[in-house]
């Protein structure tokens, strides 16, 4: 048009590029969860009891909240009713508090002997960890060179 001073084409990368973030978040969410899964995994194998209850009850939830996305794996086995890996990694009674790690929410340590933490969570998110990002950095640099 003749009243135009300049006209600015910009990229398919910014044509999109809110869609082309998100969806980059969330292959980095979807892979990273099975990495972290697979070390939660062999952390309960390794650490905990070898029976099959507590190694086939961690639940998989992916939490939606306006544009962010949370990847939440949570156990679900359980004892009389308490939350039976809960005394995995955090132990029981007197044992248990012996560790210094603050009891989580709706769960406390009891009177008696109990016994000793077993931690396998933590060890496979401290495990996982650097496999994720790992894998963010990639998948980012990947990003950036075919954008």
């Amino acid at each position: 048009m003749a009243d135009e001073f300049v006209t600015l084409t910009l990229g398919r990368v910014f044509r999109d590029f809110r869609q082309q973030v998100e969806a980059l978040r969330d292959d980095i969410l979807l892979e990273g969860a099975q990495v972290l899964r697979r070390e939660e995994e062999t952390s309960i194998r390794q650490r905990w009891f070898r029976t099959g209850a507590t190694v086939n009850s961690p639940q998989e939830e992916l939490i939606i909240d306006k544009s962010s996305k949370t990847y939440r794996l949570f156990p679900t086995a359980t004892n009389k009713g308490a939350p039976y890996p809960t005394f995995g990694e955090y132990g029981t009674g007197r044992l248990g508090a012996q560790t210094g790690e603050p009891a989580p929410r709706g769960y406390r340590y009891g009177a008696g002997a109990g016994m000793a933490a077993r931690r396998f969570s933590r060890i496979a998110v401290a495990q996982a960890r650097p496999e994720i990002d790992r894998l963010a950095i990639e998948k980012v640099k990947q990003f950036v060179t075919v954008s």
